[in-house]
């Protein structure tokens, strides 16, 4: 019996083998973002050749930054970017790999701080923001615009970390 049983175990394994592979998961296809709104519409006052401008701007921009994260809809914030600027094509490409993979980001990534919102020279505004990383930290940012409106981000560079 001791004999048989080697023989029924072996084949019942065999059995359980085929010619067909195993299978596989499907491979996820990528998929382009479908914005379910659209870009943030640029208020007046960051069309403005002012101080003020310049900080509406940035506010602005903070705001299509947050729409592509959450989107992958990079076309706005790509257009309010300076070609030069390598900061601001690092997050572009960073969204846009992340939605052709199928995945999303679900959480608001910057959140600016109104009251900390200063314009330094003519051309940088520095702002202290909170930056989702999983856990919250505050940042100090400043950002170099181009010398006269209609604006561009020119710079990101991080001031001031936690």
């Amino acid at each position: 019996m001791r004999f048989g049983g080697i023989v029924l175990v072996a084949l019942l394994t065999l059995g359980a083998c085929s010619s067909d592979p195993e299978p596989k998961e499907p491979k996820r296809t990528a998929t382009s973002a479908t914005p379910t709104a659209t870009p943030p519409t640029m208020p007046a006052q960051a069309k403005e050749d002012t101080p003020e401008g310049a900080a509406a701007f940035v506010k602005h921009y903070i705001d299509v930054f947050n729409y592509a994260a959450s989107t992958g809809d990079v076309e706005e914030l790509s257009r309010l970017s300076a070609p030069g600027c390598k900061p601001c094509k690092r997050y572009a490409d960073k969204f846009r790999a992340i939605y052709a993979k199928g995945d999303r980001i679900s959480v608001r990534l910057w959140d600016l701080h109104d009251d900390e919102i200063e314009l330094v020279g003519d051309t940088r505004v520095n702002a202290d923001m909170d930056v989702n990383e999983g856990t919250i930290k505050r940042y100090r940012f400043g950002f170099d615009l181009s010398p006269k409106a209609p604006f561009v981000l020119r710079n990101i560079t991080i001031l001031e970390k936690p």
